[in-house]
């Protein structure tokens, strides 16, 4: 983590706690200047696939930064988010919507990536009694334990529907959504999290020895994204590419891919193991694919 110099700790703290959220065994460098021992940082053997997936057998599973998401059917007018607990404490939400036609069975992957990128954003803090967002803002809650309950006021101009994307589950911060008949309840909500499983999101391995053809695999995984990435949530392996003698751990998101090398093969069987994550994948054609990339 370079140019920590520039920053005060409190913010530093943030953002160790965001590269922790996405890898909580990363060992952590601070540096001013790019000042760092070249041997903290190559050839350490950083990233095991294996040794990952048997500390966490869902690392390969997409993650979001937001737990769960309601669907509310909303009239025009004023609502409350009201929190009846009592303890000191921040949560991260953000309302996106204000369709008049949606898929109560799933949210839809741009919408998906939409509140990523929100959450992704400087959080804007919302005390007691002060008003939400709607849109690309991520508002930041802040419950100060001594109020109860505690309202935030939410103005909805427009009739549709609308999607409560929170960091956390409602439940564990007593959350509701209220007009002035009462609570309301979504029409549909969705929980995101390692247990959490798309109905149409399936897992394909492939496992060959052999070595890679490095210019038909490029084209191959090349022309896959192309025509394919927005299905594919996430990619990750250990390649074998002819002529060279050491792994590479390949990973990739959607239309985003990367290669870098590993440790020697040595004695080894030189082999091939990669797993894609996404949506109506066919498994079939993705191994037919990849057994035409071998020298």
């Amino acid at each position: 983590m370079n140019k920590t110099d520039l920053v005060d700790p409190k913010e530093l703290g943030k953002l160790e706690k965001r590269v922790r959220s996405i890898n909580a065994m990363a060992k952590i460098h601070y540096t001013q200047n790019t000042h760092i021992e070249i041997n903290k940082i190559l050839n350490i053997g950083g990233f095991d696939l294996e040794h990952a997936l048997d500390i966490d057998p869902h690392f390969l599973e997409p993650e979001y930064p937001f737990k769960w998401v309601g669907l509310y059917q909303l009239e025009q007018g004023i609502y409350e988010l009201t929190n009846d607990g009592n303890q000191q404490k921040t949560i991260n939400i953000c309302i996106l919507g204000g369709a008049t036609k949606v898929n109560k069975k799933e949210i839809a992957d741009e919408t998906l990536e939409e509140a990523v990128l929100v959450f992704s954003d400087k959080e804007r803090t919302v005390d007691n009694q002060s008003s939400i967002i709607i849109g690309k803002v991520l508002n930041q809650l802040f419950f100060s334990g001594d109020i109860n309950p505690q309202r935030y006021y939410i103005e909805i101009k427009e009739t549709g529907y609308y999607m409560l994307f929170t960091e956390h589950h409602p439940h564990d911060f007593e959350l509701e959504l209220r007009d002035s008949s009462g609570e309301i309840e979504p029409v549909g909500d969705y929980e995101y999290g390692h247990h959490h499983e798309h109905d149409d999101v399936t897992s394909v391995s492939i496992k060959i020895e052999g070595d890679l053809d490095p210019d038909r695999f490029n084209e191959w995984i090349g022309h896959l994204l192309q025509t394919r990435g927005p299905d594919i949530f996430r990619m990750k392996g250990i390649l074998s590419i002819s002529g060279v003698p050491n792994r590479h751990v390949f990973q990739g998101i959607h239309m985003l891919f990367d290669s870098e090398p590993d440790k020697p093969w040595k004695d080894e069987i030189r082999r091939n193991e990669m797993i894609f994550i996404g949506r109506h994948l066919d498994q079939q054609e993705l191994v037919k694919g990849f057994e035409s990339c071998l020298a």
